[in-house]
């Protein structure tokens, strides 16, 4: 198992199958999946996982398992993804997130899409880093928005 990057409190590693039971709860919550276009069935959710799989085999980067180190404790994920999607600012790697709620507000989303921008400047130079949030009435991203606003839309790194 590769552990690609360390925090204060967070390590972002590989994914592990034992990962899958909280990913789907994750998935398949009212309040994480809010401004989703739907929640994910178990299956769904372990399709995702093997699709994070897959671009990590081709791509050498994806959205990376994250544990709080005090308990190595999988609470979600953060990390680069490509954007697949027809927009203007394609082709792009979004810096993604999705976090447990029992974590939300203490900081560790913003302090793992730190890390991820810092690995993306040092290991894949030239690539455009977006973070997107939503701005209406999601307040939970409120870190990482107003880091977004310090650094601009978008990044090359």
């Amino acid at each position: 198992m590769n552990t690609y990057m360390e925090t204060p409190r967070l390590i972002l590693r590989d994914w592990k199958e034992e990962d899958i039971p909280v990913f789907a709860g994750l998935n398949s919550n009212d309040q994480v999946m809010k401004f989703f276009l739907k929640q994910l069935s178990y299956q769904e959710t372990f399709d995702f996982y093997n699709r994070i799989r897959k671009e990590f085999a081709s791509r050498g980067y994806g959205l990376y398992a994250v544990e709080k180190k005090e308990n190595h404790a999988f609470i979600g994920y953060v990390g680069l993804h490509d954007i697949t999607f027809d927009v203007d600012f394609a082709p792009a790697v979004e810096i993604g997130w999705r976090l447990i709620p029992e974590v939300w507000n203490q900081g560790y989303a913003t302090e793992a899409a730190s890390a991820c921008l810092e690995y993306a400047k040092k290991n894949f130079p030239g690539h455009q880093a977006l973070v997107c949030t939503h701005t209406d009435g999601h307040n939970g991203s409120g870190n990482i928005r107003d880091a977004k606003n310090r650094y601009g839309k978008k990044q090359r790194v």
